[in-house]
């Protein structure tokens, strides 16, 4: 099961308390992550310091390269235009072939390089 996009996306659960994404404040695709993150999973599930988290993963993305920092604000925008229920199948990977946001992801890690594990996110 994955811990992003936080909810940690996500993603990653208290996933997406991400954001603060490349200096976007309290705005942008990791507020956006956070919020989701706030509404579908209460606490104690809700990802710890969820800004910070996305915030660092943004910012990984982005030293591998802006194409990479890309893809990684795709996935994430993806993840959060996702019910609670469609969020919780993106978490557990169902199903494996074809879960929600599994194409953005898909592109997000080919585009960097990275697998989930080594992304910083636990599998």
């Amino acid at each position: 099961m994955r811990y992003l996009v936080e909810s940690g996306l996500v993603l990653m659960l208290g996933i997406l308390p991400w954001m603060g994404c490349g200096g976007d404040g309290d705005s942008g695709v990791c507020g956006s992550a956070c919020a989701q993150d706030a509404e579908c999973y209460p606490p104690p599930e809700r990802t710890p310091n969820c800004m910070q988290f996305c915030s660092d993963l943004l910012d990984q993305a982005a030293e591998v390269s802006a194409d990479c920092e890309g893809r990684f604000t795709d996935m994430l925008t993806c993840v959060t235009d996702l019910s609670c229920e469609q969020l919780d199948a993106y978490y557990s990977e169902d199903p494996p072939d074809s879960y929600p946001c599994k194409t953005e992801e898909d592109i997000f890690l080919s585009t960097c390089g990275l697998d989930v594990g080594a992304f910083g996110v636990q599998p």
